[in-house]
């Protein structure tokens, strides 16, 4: 049995189709997302094993999101779809009818009226047929029952304000699932417009909250790309210049996605020096807890704390573990080797 191959896993938000500022510039938009896809790849080959492959996330919406499954398709990357809604109903809504009939006509697989409707109906179920779709459709009968009221009556603002809320909160859920399945991801946005939950900003915020980075290009001046690490660099996000293309900060991405242990981890101790013991001088809190909070104990008893070498670990307290593991039928033998140097040595420096 053999160490599971590891993929870098890319997300992807942003803004939708009908977008001004994403509709005016979309030609440029597109050539610097290719030329992104293409940086992410190589040094992904650079940085970890080469035939690291890389794969993409999306919600399939028409925009940003089918841009980028496009271009990762045509780089042969392998893209998997968590959607909102079930892919009847995704494409009844993507495609953006703007009438009852075209909505139902969607619904049950046929071609719609408005030309316009029927081009993005197309390339969304062309876009389909690429990917793997993960479909969350347990609240889909209640959607179409909204869409369906704010489709027949567009006047009512109650009908529309449903549908909306509803649509938003299946697009949180699904952005959730792809941010958790995402190494980094890449956001298309204005830098100002806020949009709603499940939006193209909640979800680079999302993103930025769960520990995922952003790789954000700037659909007003989208010559290059900046790494976001904190959802507090979203505030100081405003007037502009173009972005330099981060190449530095993408580098250093995937190097901690795709190196997590091993060499990266030594890497990132550098030159530091190994303590078997705590420091007492760094441990007033504790001492405070063990006057106050512990009266059955005895409070001016000794805090230090003793490690266990890194090199030792893996003779002693984990010498039981490392044993079960070789000890496994058809195991692969150097799994062990692979855990005591990937995983445990790595866990006893943060401890």
């Amino acid at each position: 049995m053999s160490a599971p191959q590891p993929v870098l896993d890319v997300g992807v938000t942003g803004h939708r189709s009908r977008h001004p500022v994403f509709s005016a510039n979309s030609e440029a938009i597109a050539a610097t997302l290719a030329d992104l896809l293409g940086s992410i790849e190589r040094i992904a080959s650079e940085t970890g094993p080469s035939s690291a492959p890389a794969r993409l996330h999306s919600l399939l919406a028409y925009g940003a999101d089918m841009m980028a499954v496009g271009a990762a398709t045509a780089r042969g990357w392998p893209v998997a779809a968590p959607l909102p809604f079930g892919s009847r109903l995704n494409l009844a809504i993507n495609a953006q009818p703007s009438n009852l009939d075209d909505m139902e006509r969607l619904l049950a697989g046929a071609e719609p009226e408005e030309p316009e409707v029927a081009q993005r109906a197309a390339e969304i179920r062309q876009g389909g047929k690429q990917v793997g779709i993960f479909e969350l459709a347990e609240q889909d009968a209640a959607v179409e029952d909204l869409y369906r009221r704010h489709l027949g009556d567009p006047a009512d603002p109650a009908a529309q304000q449903a549908f909306y809320a509803l649509c938003s909160d299946r697009a949180a859920m699904a952005a959730r699932v792809m941010i958790e399945h995402s190494d980094l991801l890449i956001g298309i946005w204005d830098g100002e417009t806020r949009g709603a939950i499940g939006g193209t900003r909640h979800t680079i915020e999302a993103a930025l909250e769960l520990g995922v980075p952003v790789v954000w290009i700037d659909a007003r001046q989208p010559a290059g790309w900046r790494v976001l690490h904190a959802a507090e660099e979203l505030a100081g996000i405003g007037r502009r210049e173009a972005l330099e293309r981060d190449e530095a900060g993408l580098r250093a991405v995937i190097g901690d996605a795709l190196l997590p242990s091993g060499d990266s981890w030594q890497r990132a101790r550098g030159h530091e020096r190994w303590r078997p013991r705590s420091n007492p001088l760094l441990q007033a809190y504790r001492r405070i807890e063990t006057l106050f909070g512990e009266p059955w104990q005895r409070p001016f008893r000794s805090l230090t704390q003793r490690y266990e070498n890194p090199e030792a670990i893996v003779r002693g307290s984990a010498a039981p573990l490392l044993a079960a593991v070789a000890a496994l039928p058809g195991g692969d033998p150097a799994i062990p080797d692979r855990i005591a140097t990937g995983v445990l040595k790595p866990f006893a420096w943060t401890d």
